[in-house]
């Protein structure tokens, strides 16, 4: 559930600035589910044991010992719907080149992770915005804008208007 709603903003947003839902968004916004799946998987290990005492159900739980299994699938899901996304969308190489080092952080994580220790488990979450970073930083080097919105680099906006520049509003 948290996946679903923490990335809502990847369909409204592109309809927002487009006036439409397209292919890209919802490629972008299965993709930024299994990263949430993951992260949060990750931070969930840092209080399991009080989740079986209390009887809740959480991933980490689900997941114990093959928890590395798990994430090294959410997150190769992750990183190709979001690469997927990209490329639909039109980006190009320095996007690919985002992706790459998005793809080596979520690499590192995976190999680094102790599940056993909790300081471990929350090293990712201080570090994740590095990945947030890396995902668009191809975009929104093509796009000059201070926002990364996922849209066709050739596109307009609604009403012919352009969102890309330093702060243009689209219309």
């Amino acid at each position: 559930m948290l996946g679903l709603a923490f990335n809502w903003g990847a369909l409204l947003g592109y309809s927002a600035v487009l006036g439409r839902l397209e292919l890209p968004a919802v490629v972008l916004y299965a993709g930024a589910i299994a990263w949430t799946i993951g992260y949060d998987t990750i931070y969930a290990h840092q209080d399991r044991d009080d989740d079986e005492l209390l009887g809740l159900k959480s991933t980490a739980l689900k997941f114990g010992r093959a928890t590395k299994a798990w994430l090294s699938g959410f997150y190769a899901l992750a990183w190709l719907g979001i690469t997927a996304a990209g490329l639909l969308a039109g980006a190009e190489i320095v996007f690919l080149l985002g992706m790459a080092a998005a793809g080596a952080h979520l690499f590192w994580q995976v190999a680094t992770l102790n599940i056993d220790d909790p300081e471990n488990c929350l090293q990712p979450l201080q570090v994740e915005p590095r990945f947030r970073v890396d995902r668009v930083r191809g975009h929104r080097a093509r796009s000059r804008s201070r926002f990364a919105v996922l849209e066709p680099l050739n596109g307009t906006g609604p009403q012919g208007c352009t969102p890309w520049g330093p702060m243009t509003p689209c219309c």
